[in-house]
C-alpha cells in the first residue's frame, strides 16, 4: 500500500522502518548492512551523523560527521577527536602537547627531536660536526665544533669569547669596554694593534705599520708618512725607468674578443703621506702611483698632492711622468698646480708646465691685481688703472688709466706710441 508499506516473504519496508532478509536493516535511528561476499558490515546512526564499517582486517568508526572517529587494521589503531587530539601508532597530537617516534613538544614550553631541544629558557642543537647552545632570555649562545673550538656570545654579541681546542682563549670582547686577541688589545683608555697603531685614550696615539709611521694628538694634529716616498720621488726624477720596475701581461676573453692589460711588478705601485691639523680644518695628502697602458707600451707615474681645506685655503699640485716601456726613456713630464684663499677670491694662482708649454697665473681680490705668463708672454693688470704687457717678440705696453699715460712699442711696425694726459706726445 504505497506509500505506507511494502512487504514480501523476505522484506518489510515502511517510511520509518524496514528490513531486507537478515543482512539489511533500515530505520530513522539505525541502519545496518552485511555483505556476505566480502564479509563487510556497515552501520549508521543518522541522527548522530555517525557511521562505521568493518571486515576481516579493517574497521572504521566516524562520529558527528567525522569530527570524532576511530579506525584500525590489525593491531594498529588510529583515533581522533577534533580539535582535542589525534593519535595513531607513531604519534599523539593535541593543541598543546604532541609526541611522535622521534619528537615531542608541549606548547609553549618545549620542543625536542633527534637533533635539537627548544624551550623558552634553553635551546640545544647537536650534530656530528658542531653543537649549539642558546639561552634566549640572555640573548646568548655557545657554538662548539667537533675539534673543540667554541664560540660564546653574550647579550646579542655585545660580549663574546672564542676558544681553541686546547681551551685557550683566541679572542674576547665586551662592547664598548674592550677587545682582545693574539695581535691586539683595544679599550676605551688604551689600545695596541700589532703592526698597526698604539694609543693612550683615543686622543693620542702613534701608527707603526710596515713602511708607515705616524701619530695623532686630537684635536690638534695627526700625520702618516711613508718611508718609500723618497725612493718614489727619485724614480720620478730619473731620466730613465727604474730597472726594478717590470710589467706583467694579463689576457682574458669576453664577448668573443681577447683583451689584455699590464700591471706593475718589482716596485710599490702606490705610496702616500697624509696629515691633518685642528681636527680637519687643514689637511695635507700626497700620493704617487704607477700604472701601465693596456698595450704595455707606456708606463705612467702620477704625483698628486693637496693642502688646506675647501673654503679657507687650498693648494693642489699634480705631476704626470710617462716612460717608454721598451726603451725605458722618459717621454714627458707635465706639472700642474693651483691654490686659492677663500674660494679663490682673495688669492688665486695656477701653474702648468710641460714640454713646449709653461703657464703661470696669479690674482688678488679676483681681478684687482692679475698676472699671467704664457711661454714668456707676460700680462699684468691692476684694476682699474694699470696694465702691463710684454711678449717674447719684443712687443710691450704700459698704461695708466687707459691713456693718462701710455707707452706702447710694436716691433712688427717698429713704432712706439706715447700718450700723456690723454694727449699723443710721440708717434
Amino acid at each position: 500500500m504505497f506509500p505506507l508499506f511494502y512487504r514480501d516473504r523476505d522484506s518489510l519496508l515502511t517510511p520509518f522502518y524496514g528490513y531486507i532478509d537478515d543482512d539489511h536493516f533500515y530505520s530513522p535511528l539505525w541502519v545496518s548492512e552485511h555483505d556476505r561476499e566480502t564479509n563487510e558490515d556497515f552501520w549508521c546512526v543518522p541522527p548522530l551523523l555517525s557511521w562505521g564499517t568493518s571486515d576481516r582486517d579493517e574497521w572504521t568508526q566516524r562520529y558527528l560527521f567525522g569530527l570524532c572517529g576511530r579506525e584500525g587494521k590489525g593491531s594498529d589503531t588510529t583515533s581522533w577527536l577534533f580539535p582535542l587530539y589525534y593519535s595513531d601508532k607513531d604519534r599523539f597530537v593535541t593543541p598543546l602537547y604532541g609526541q611522535t617516534a622521534k619528537s615531542n613538544w608541549c606548547v609553549p614550553l618545549w620542543y625536542k627531536d633527534e637533533r635539537k631541544f627548544v624551550s623558552l629558557l634553553w635551546y640545544w642543537d647537536w650534530g656530528d660536526d658542531s653543537d649549539t647552545y642558546v639561552v634566549p632570555p640572555l640573548l646568548s649562545w655557545v657554538k662548539s665544533s667537533s675539534k673543540g673550538n667554541k664560540k660564546m656570545r653574550f647579550l646579542l654579541g655585545l660580549g663574546g669569547v672564542n676558544t681553541t681546542g686546547d681551551d685557550e682563549i683566541d679572542c674576547s670582547w665586551a662592547f664598548p669596554l674592550y677587545y682582545n686577541d693574539d695581535n691586539s688589545f683595544v679599550s676605551l683608555l688604551f689600545g695596541h694593534v700589532k703592526d698597526a697603531f698604539t694609543y693612550v685614550t683615543p686622543l693620542f696615539g702613534v701608527t707603526h705599520r710596515e713602511h708607515k709611521k705616524g701619530g695623532w694628538l686630537w684635536p690638534f694634529f695627526g700625520w702618516k708618512s711613508d718611508d718609500r716616498m723618497e725612493d718614489a720621488e727619485a724614480m720620478l726624477d730619473a731620466p730613465t725607468l727604474d730597472p726594478k720596475l717590470k710589467l706583467e701581461k694579463h689576457v682574458s676573453e669576453w664577448n668573443g674578443k681577447k683583451h689584455q692589460w699590464h700591471t706593475i711588478k718589482g716596485v710599490d705601485s702606490y705610496v702616500s703621506d697624509s696629515s691633518w691639523r685642528l681636527s680637519g680644518l687643514s689637511t695635507s695628502d700626497r700620493t704617487i702611483s704607477w700604472h701601465a697602458s693596456d698595450d704595455g707600451k707606456v708606463v705612467t707615474a702620477e704625483d698628486e698632492s693637496d693642502f688646506g681645506n675647501f673654503f679657507a685655503y687650498t693648494s693642489e699640485k699634480s705631476r704626470t711622468v710617462k716612460f717608454d716601456a721598451k726603451t725605458r726613456e722618459k717621454l714627458s713630464d707635465e706639472e700642474n698646480g693651483e691654490s686659492g684663499i677663500f674660494c679663490n677670491f682673495f688669492w688665486h694662482s695656477k701653474h702648468e708646465a710641460s714640454k713646449g708649454h709653461e703657464y703661470d697665473m696669479k690674482s688678488i681680490l679676483w681681478r684687482f691685481w692679475h698676472y699671467e705668463k704664457l711661454n714668456g708672454d707676460v700680462t699684468v693688470d691692476s684694476f682699474p688703472f694699470f696694465t702691463y704687457d710684454s711678449k717674447t717678440n719684443g712687443y710691450s705696453k704700459t698704461s695708466l688709466l687707459w691713456r693718462l699715460f701710455r707707452n706702447e712699442y710694436d716691433p712688427k711696425e717698429d713704432k712706439r706710441k706715447v700718450d700723456v694726459l690723454f694727449v699723443p706726445v710721440w708717434r
